[in-house]
């Protein structure tokens, strides 16, 4: 897996031709099919409001591709609404912050405006396997290749729960070429960049870039 991720990260997506025919499907997804309850409840960690919701940060990237961050909402139903509004193809999740995101730029001390929280994320990616598989190759994926997604899923899993004790642990379909894991225990939002990344090195058993022949250096004692 790539290392543990805590801030927004941006990404580039091609040109749409059909900005007006994507945004009215879009509306109906949001509007009908979309589990809002369910995504304020986990991002809340509770059924009720906390500050675990409302000062979360959440960027939308809208069907004529503009990128808006720092959006914040304080219950399932202000979010819906924005959603409906404006017709995101997807919305990333961002951290908890010591303010609302939108209040930042009003704040008398900027330094207070930081990031405290937030889930600790692992991802697996299916073109990491493109070397041994030889069934597709890039973002393609069938049953057979993935396979090795199913694998990875299940030792990772198991490490995360019996090596470190944590509980809440999802794994959800990347949209593309992948699984993430995002684990929700209370410990692990709370952890530094310093402590995710040494949980990702204790995961981690291959070693070099591409043109690397030997990536698999098994070391005494064995990796448990």
């Amino acid at each position: 897996p790539s290392s543990a991720r805590r801030r927004l990260t941006q990404h580039r997506k091609p040109a749409n031709t059909n900005v007006g025919k994507d945004a009215e499907v879009l509306r109906a997804f949001y509007q009908r099919l979309f589990p809002f309850k369910y995504l304020f409840q986990w991002l809340n960690h509770s059924p009720t409001t906390t500050t675990d919701f409302s000062n979360r940060e959440l960027a939308f990237v809208l069907p004529n591709d503009a990128y808006i961050r720092y959006q914040s909402f304080n219950s399932a139903e202000e979010l819906r609404k924005q959603c409906i509004q404006l017709t995101p193809t997807r919305f990333e999740i961002g951290p908890v912050y010591s303010a609302n995101p939108r209040d930042r730029k009003t704040l008398r001390n900027a330094s207070a405006f930081r990031p405290l929280a937030k889930e600790l994320v692992f991802d697996i990616d299916m073109t990491d396997y493109d070397e041994i598989r030889t069934c597709c190759s890039g973002a393609s994926i069938c049953q057979k290749c993935w396979q090795f997604i199913t694998m990875a899923i299940k030792v990772i899993d198991k490490a995360l729960r019996d090596d470190f004790g944590f509980k809440h642990i999802m794994w959800v379909y990347s949209g593309r070429r992948g699984a993430h894991a995002w684990i929700s225990d209370k410990r692990a939002r709370e952890m530094d960049d310093n402590k995710r990344r040494s949980i990702a090195g204790y995961l981690e058993l291959l070693k070099g870039g591409d043109k690397t022949g030997k990536k698999v250096n098994l070391r005494r004692p064995l990796h448990p």
